[in-house]
């Protein structure tokens, strides 16, 4: 019980954290993108 629970907190804040990352990544993607736009 408390070892699947576990588990699943494990796999949350693994996809969280992903999904936070890949948010950075866009977020720098788009500020790189724009200074090459406007530099």
């Amino acid at each position: 019980m408390s070892y699947s629970y576990q588990f699943r907190l494990k796999i949350i804040k693994l996809v969280t954290e992903q999904d936070y990352g890949i948010r950075e990544m866009a977020k720098l993607h788009k500020i790189s993108h724009a200074i090459v736009i406007f530099g």
